[in-house]
Protein backbone atom coordinates (compact mmCIF):
# COMPACT_ATOMS: atom_id res chain seq x y z
CA UNK A 1 0.00 0.00 0.00
CA UNK A 2 1.30 3.24 -1.18
CA UNK A 3 0.47 6.28 0.62
CA UNK A 4 1.27 10.30 0.64
CA UNK A 5 1.80 12.69 3.10
CA UNK A 6 2.13 15.94 3.52
CA UNK A 7 3.51 17.45 6.64
CA UNK A 8 4.17 21.37 7.79
CA UNK A 9 5.46 23.37 9.69
CA UNK A 10 3.97 23.84 13.58
CA UNK A 11 6.31 25.17 15.64
CA UNK A 12 6.76 28.79 14.30
CA UNK A 13 9.45 29.07 17.15
CA UNK A 14 11.66 26.88 15.39
CA UNK A 15 11.51 26.95 11.63
CA UNK A 16 13.60 23.62 11.17
CA UNK A 17 11.63 21.50 13.10
CA UNK A 18 9.03 20.10 11.49
CA UNK A 19 6.81 16.92 14.04
CA UNK A 20 4.89 14.06 13.01
CA UNK A 21 3.47 11.09 14.81
CA UNK A 22 1.99 8.07 12.44
CA UNK A 23 -1.15 6.49 13.25
CA UNK A 24 -0.69 2.97 13.91
CA UNK A 25 -3.93 0.88 14.27
CA UNK A 26 -4.20 -2.34 15.73
CA UNK A 27 -4.17 -4.46 12.41
CA UNK A 28 -0.12 -2.93 12.16
CA UNK A 29 2.01 -4.69 14.06
CA UNK A 30 4.87 -3.13 11.86
CA UNK A 31 5.27 0.48 9.58
CA UNK A 32 7.82 0.75 7.16
CA UNK A 33 8.30 3.91 5.24
CA UNK A 34 10.64 5.68 2.70
CA UNK A 35 11.21 8.90 1.92
CA UNK A 36 10.80 9.41 -1.36
CA UNK A 37 10.76 12.86 -2.15
CA UNK A 38 11.01 16.46 -0.87
CA UNK A 39 9.37 19.52 -1.94
CA UNK A 40 9.79 22.28 0.23
CA UNK A 41 10.31 26.60 -0.42
CA UNK A 42 14.03 27.75 0.79
CA UNK A 43 13.67 30.54 2.71
CA UNK A 44 17.56 30.08 4.30
CA UNK A 45 18.90 33.69 6.15
CA UNK A 46 21.97 34.55 3.90
CA UNK A 47 23.00 37.33 6.00
CA UNK A 48 23.47 38.05 10.23
CA UNK A 49 23.66 40.70 12.22
CA UNK A 50 26.99 39.97 12.91
CA UNK A 51 28.16 39.77 9.63
CA UNK A 52 30.94 42.47 8.81
CA UNK A 53 33.55 43.63 6.98
CA UNK A 54 36.39 46.46 8.44
CA UNK A 55 37.32 49.15 5.80
CA UNK A 56 40.31 51.40 6.93
CA UNK A 57 39.59 55.03 5.58
CA UNK A 58 41.95 58.16 6.24
CA UNK A 59 43.23 56.19 9.15
CA UNK A 60 40.74 55.30 10.80
CA UNK A 61 38.53 52.03 11.04
CA UNK A 62 35.04 51.31 10.83
CA UNK A 63 32.83 48.55 11.25
CA UNK A 64 30.23 47.62 8.26
CA UNK A 65 27.44 45.54 9.84
CA UNK A 66 24.69 44.34 7.34
CA UNK A 67 21.07 43.29 8.74
CA UNK A 68 19.31 39.94 8.79
CA UNK A 69 18.50 38.90 4.96
CA UNK A 70 17.20 36.01 3.34
CA UNK A 71 16.54 36.17 -0.51
CA UNK A 72 19.64 38.00 -2.36
CA UNK A 73 20.33 39.15 -5.85
CA UNK A 74 23.51 40.61 -7.51
CA UNK A 75 21.49 44.24 -8.00
CA UNK A 76 19.87 44.53 -4.63
CA UNK A 77 22.71 43.07 -2.80
CA UNK A 78 24.62 46.78 -4.57
CA UNK A 79 21.82 48.48 -2.70
CA UNK A 80 22.21 46.61 0.60
CA UNK A 81 26.28 47.51 0.39
CA UNK A 82 24.91 51.53 -0.39
CA UNK A 83 22.68 51.28 2.96
CA UNK A 84 25.03 49.90 4.75
CA UNK A 85 28.18 52.23 3.78
CA UNK A 86 25.12 55.46 4.29
CA UNK A 87 24.51 54.04 7.72
CA UNK A 88 28.11 53.70 8.94
CA UNK A 89 28.71 57.40 7.53
CA UNK A 90 31.29 56.38 4.91
CA UNK A 91 31.03 57.84 1.17
CA UNK A 92 32.58 54.95 -0.13
CA UNK A 93 30.53 54.67 -4.26
CA UNK A 94 29.73 51.31 -4.51
CA UNK A 95 29.72 49.89 -8.36
CA UNK A 96 28.69 46.78 -10.13
CA UNK A 97 30.31 46.07 -13.73
CA UNK A 98 28.09 44.88 -16.43
CA UNK A 99 29.75 41.47 -15.81
CA UNK A 100 28.78 41.00 -12.24
CA UNK A 101 32.36 42.17 -10.72
CA UNK A 102 31.79 44.50 -7.27
CA UNK A 103 34.30 47.29 -6.72
CA UNK A 104 34.25 50.59 -4.85
CA UNK A 105 35.33 54.03 -5.32
CA UNK A 106 36.48 56.65 -3.32
CA UNK A 107 38.43 60.00 -3.57
CA UNK A 108 41.44 59.06 -1.09
CA UNK A 109 43.28 55.91 -0.15
CA UNK A 110 41.23 53.15 1.58
CA UNK A 111 41.48 49.54 2.28
CA UNK A 112 39.36 46.66 3.45
CA UNK A 113 40.95 45.27 6.46
CA UNK A 114 39.11 42.04 6.81
CA UNK A 115 35.37 40.39 5.98
CA UNK A 116 33.55 37.70 7.41
CA UNK A 117 33.79 34.04 4.99
CA UNK A 118 29.68 34.83 4.21
CA UNK A 119 30.19 38.44 2.95
CA UNK A 120 33.71 37.22 0.76
CA UNK A 121 31.29 34.81 -1.09
CA UNK A 122 28.44 37.35 -1.97
CA UNK A 123 31.05 39.94 -2.49
CA UNK A 124 33.30 37.82 -5.15
CA UNK A 125 36.05 38.15 -2.45
CA UNK A 126 36.80 34.78 -2.21
CA UNK A 127 40.14 34.71 -3.90
CA UNK A 128 41.24 37.41 -2.27
CA UNK A 129 43.61 38.32 0.06
CA UNK A 130 43.38 40.76 3.07
CA UNK A 131 44.13 43.09 4.02
CA UNK A 132 43.14 44.94 0.06
CA UNK A 133 44.25 48.14 -1.14
CA UNK A 134 42.52 50.45 -3.13
CA UNK A 135 44.32 51.43 -6.84
CA UNK A 136 44.89 54.94 -7.59
CA UNK A 137 43.11 54.92 -11.35
CA UNK A 138 42.73 58.91 -11.83
CA UNK A 139 43.69 61.92 -10.09
CA UNK A 140 40.99 61.97 -6.71
CA UNK A 141 40.07 58.55 -7.66
CA UNK A 142 40.50 54.85 -6.13
CA UNK A 143 39.03 52.02 -6.41
CA UNK A 144 39.11 48.32 -4.80
CA UNK A 145 37.64 45.84 -7.39
CA UNK A 146 37.24 42.13 -6.09
CA UNK A 147 38.53 39.54 -8.76
CA UNK A 148 35.65 37.14 -8.81
CA UNK A 149 31.64 37.30 -9.54
CA UNK A 150 29.75 37.23 -6.31
CA UNK A 151 27.95 33.85 -5.06
CA UNK A 152 24.19 34.29 -4.63
CA UNK A 153 23.31 31.12 -4.09
CA UNK A 154 23.45 29.03 -0.60
CA UNK A 155 24.92 25.85 -0.64
CA UNK A 156 24.79 23.64 2.28
CA UNK A 157 24.01 20.46 3.13
CA UNK A 158 20.29 19.51 3.96
CA UNK A 159 19.56 16.76 6.29
CA UNK A 160 15.81 15.59 7.03
CA UNK A 161 15.93 14.20 10.37
CA UNK A 162 13.82 11.65 11.71
CA UNK A 163 14.05 9.55 15.46
CA UNK A 164 13.75 6.15 12.67
CA UNK A 165 16.46 7.11 10.32
CA UNK A 166 19.84 5.86 10.61
CA UNK A 167 22.17 7.98 12.50
CA UNK A 168 25.26 7.98 10.47
CA UNK A 169 26.23 11.72 11.09
CA UNK A 170 26.44 13.50 14.00
CA UNK A 171 24.02 15.85 14.17
CA UNK A 172 21.54 17.65 16.54
CA UNK A 173 20.07 15.58 19.53
CA UNK A 174 22.26 12.39 17.16
CA UNK A 175 18.62 12.18 15.80
CA UNK A 176 18.29 9.73 12.57
CA UNK A 177 18.59 10.71 8.63
CA UNK A 178 16.50 10.39 6.66
CA UNK A 179 17.07 11.82 3.46
CA UNK A 180 20.61 14.42 2.74
CA UNK A 181 20.56 16.84 0.03
CA UNK A 182 23.32 18.49 -1.67
CA UNK A 183 22.57 20.63 -3.57
CA UNK A 184 23.09 24.41 -4.57
CA UNK A 185 19.81 26.51 -3.34
CA UNK A 186 18.56 30.11 -3.69
CA UNK A 187 16.08 31.83 -1.59
CA UNK A 188 12.62 32.07 -2.26
CA UNK A 189 12.87 28.94 -4.93
CA UNK A 190 11.73 25.50 -4.56
CA UNK A 191 13.99 22.73 -3.51
CA UNK A 192 12.62 19.49 -5.23
CA UNK A 193 15.04 16.45 -3.80
CA UNK A 194 13.96 13.22 -5.32
CA UNK A 195 15.47 9.88 -3.52
CA UNK A 196 13.42 7.04 -5.23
Amino acid sequence: MRHTLTIGLTDHSHYNHISYTASITARCSKVNYCVTNLTTMCYIQVLDKDDRFIIEMEGERYNVYFYPYSKIEVESFVFMIEKQMLEAKLPVKVKLADTHLLSFEYSKPFKIIDMIYNLQLLYGAYNCTFPMEAEEVGKNKYVLSFASVGYMLSTPILYLLSNNGRMNFSNKGSSGIVMRINNSFSSGFPIVANNG
